[in-house]
């Protein structure tokens, strides 16, 4: 509601099953501000919550991705990349322990409003995920 009154937009479109355009108070802003009201009809399977709740869910994964531990042994999993263990295995089928870290970087990175120094993996580098400050 504050959004509509604040844009004052010319045309307000809602799909065929919102209320009746009359009685919305939405509908009587829009109007006073000199705009009109739409309806279009609805189109199956597509719908603009189901669209918005897939962006938010994509924008946390990513920002799950993005945001890695601050040290390069971080064991917990909530805290982004971290170490795996396996072992090299040699023709003569000798194995011996080893450890592959994950490729992490030291990056000026921009953070909210601010600036701050992050370890990052270089996939999110690459991917633009990480926006460098200055």
């Amino acid at each position: 509601m504050r959004l509509i009154v604040r844009l004052a937009p010319d045309v307000l479109v809602k799909g065929a099953d919102w209320a009746d355009p009359a009685t919305s108070s939405a509908a009587t802003r829009c109007r006073a501000a000199g705009g009109r009201v739409e309806r279009i009809d609805l189109v199956p399977g597509v719908s603009t919550s189901e669209l918005i709740r897939r962006v938010r869910g994509h924008l946390s994964r990513r920002a799950r991705h993005a945001t890695h531990a601050p040290l390069w042994h971080a064991p917990a999993k909530s805290r982004g990349k971290q170490r795996s263990s396996g072992h090299n295995v040699s023709h003569a089928n000798n194995k011996t322990k080893r450890l592959w870290r994950p490729n992490l970087q030291r990056v000026h990175a921009k953070v909210g409003a601010g600036a701050k120094r992050l370890l990052v993996c270089t996939r999110c580098i690459r991917s633009g995920k990480i926006a460098k400050a200055g």
